[in-house]
């Protein structure tokens, strides 16, 4: 019998509260950033989505004027067409999305809670709409006894 009560004494002793794992959990990450941030990253790992972009096109043209040019013979000057230089750009700015995926956990968990928590008041919201009508059944039954007698 003392045996079986040591051993009770010696269990419960040996458990540990929820709060004393949550302090050497933070003692023991504090002590080993590396630890927590490799255990983060298994857990949460980041998605990156490749978004291409769309294509701007940009066409300048550079016309220059040319200087006219002697013809000896004739003594006269020829002009000619201008020089027209065409230079066109194709820019596409891509993006990168990366998604906190910790983040989104824990805001599909808020979310879940909430959703719980209007289900919850929109069953009270029922019970008590049940209740005050039949509350309010009985008290028009209560009167219309009073008013036959």
């Amino acid at each position: 019998m003392r045996s079986i009560l040591f051993a009770s004494i010696f269990f419960l002793s040996a458990c540990v509260t929820q709060q004393k794992q949550a302090d050497r959990a933070h003692r023991f990450f504090r002590e080993n950033p590396y630890a927590l941030a490799s255990l983060c990253a298994n857990q949460y790992p980041v998605r990156n989505e490749y978004k291409p972009g769309a294509e701007q096109i940009r066409i300048d043209t550079i016309t220059t004027e040319v200087p006219l040019l002697p013809c000896p013979p004739q003594n006269r000057f020829y002009k000619c067409p201008p020089n027209t230089k065409i230079t066109q750009r194709i820019m596409r700015t891509d993006t990168l999305f990366r998604e906190n995926t910790a983040r989104v956990a824990k805001l599909s968990m808020q979310l879940e809670h909430c959703a719980q928590k209007a289900f919850l008041a929109e069953e009270l919201a029922k019970k008590l709409g049940w209740g005050l009508s039949l509350l309010g059944l009985g008290f028009l039954a209560l009167v219309f006894m009073r008013l036959k007698v």
